[in-house]
């Protein structure tokens, strides 16, 4: 059998912080990008978040930091072949992960373009790539028996 991609629609997006900070020198490359990605689920409604946070850094200063969640849910079809039977563990692969990171990815840096535009300083910064594979190394597990952290 073929696998299929499972099918899954942006339900929301949060911005929960946006700083910019003043640097004497205003540079014209971003050397050092800090990212941190994390993934949270909410079984009821079939959701899966990613959440990020980039910060900025120039002579290690930061200079921007943004903290955003992206919510995806997936179709109820689909939903259900991401559970692990009978450990009762959600399990996102790791190629659905990167995918899900890379949209992400992708919506920072139109949230950044978008805050900066407004801000109107750093607006002409050249953003460095970054490689989801580096970031994303392995399935992304979840323990549906335990409960959530708080």
């Amino acid at each position: 059998m073929a696998y299929r991609a499972p099918r899954f629609s942006i339900h929301g997006i949060e911005v929960d912080q946006f700083a910019v900070f003043p640097h004497s020198a205003l540079p014209k490359e971003i050397n050092d990008v800090r990212l941190k990605v994390d993934f949270e689920i909410t079984p009821e409604i079939r959701c899966l978040v990613v959440l990020q946070r980039f910060q900025f850094e120039v002579e290690k200063q930061v200079i921007v930091t943004l903290q955003f969640r992206v919510r995806f849910q997936f179709h109820k079809d689909d939903w259900g072949a991401l559970v692990i039977e009978p450990s009762g563990s959600f399990s996102v692969p790791i190629e659905l992960a990167r995918h899900l990171t890379a949209i992400c990815l992708g919506t920072g840096r139109g949230i950044l373009y978008e805050k900066l535009q407004r801000e109107g300083t750093y607006i002409n910064l050249i953003w460095p790539i970054i490689d989801v594979r580096k970031i994303i190394q392995e399935t992304v597990t979840f323990d549906l028996t335990s409960p959530p952290k708080k």
